[in-house]
């Protein structure tokens, strides 16, 4: 369709100016494809539900409203909207993914501490780190914190405590992206009193 010379067979916004007796007229033309629109919001939604996990929970629900609010903005015909909805839905999906922590070293330093290290995540602000409860068999969030080494004091003596790692992203407003966890890694606090000996062998001439 070609109407005062502007092609509006493609999707786009269209100003569109003509005059009537004597009087002057521009309407406001969106030209959209709503199939498109529907296969985007789709592909957003099955991005976010395989990657959800990488999401925190106060984002994550931000993410879910978003979804709900451009599903119902489909059955309007306020078109502008939809694809503003579906952008803001867009940019947060692609935000950068970060990679999974490597080398964790766990280390009972004596009967009281327990430290961690392990490599750096490139674009990572924060670490988030997961202690296994055993009696619940669930891994919990332990402590989050901003370097690629932590010590821990509030432990139990003679207990083995098992770690994992996640890279984190912190864009502010509780909103946060996980990088994937890291293997496992285990240590046993020494026992209250015990010695760690270091023999070393004598000369020959001494034996």
């Amino acid at each position: 369709v070609v109407y005062q010379d502007i092609d509006i067979t493609q999707p786009g916004v269209y100003d569109i100016t003509f005059t009537y007796h004597k009087r002057k007229y521009t309407y406001r033309v969106i030209v959209v494809r709503t199939n498109t629109l529907k296969q985007r919001l789709t592909q957003s939604e099955a991005h976010f539900s395989e990657n959800e996990d990488a999401y925190s929970t106060a984002f994550a629900n931000e993410i879910k409203q978003m979804l709900s609010d451009a599903k119902k903005l489909l059955h309007s015909f306020d078109y502008q909207k939809i694809e503003e909805a579906i952008q803001s839905l867009e940019t947060y999906l692609q935000l950068p993914s970060l990679s999974r922590v490597v080398n964790l070293k766990a280390e009972a330093l004596d009967y009281k501490t327990m430290q961690l290290s392990f490599d750096e995540v490139e674009g990572a602000t924060h670490y988030q780190i997961y202690r296994l409860d055993t009696k619940k068999n669930k891994w919990i969030k332990y402590q989050l914190v901003a370097n690629n080494k932590a010590t821990f004091s509030a432990v139990k003596t003679g207990v083995k405590y098992s770690y994992r790692v996640r890279a984190v992203l912190n864009l502010g407003d509780e909103k946060m992206i996980y990088g994937k966890s890291s293997s496992t890694k285990s240590a046993t606090t020494m026992l209250t009193g015990e010695l760690t000996l270091k023999i070393k062998t004598m000369p020959k001439q001494f034996c």
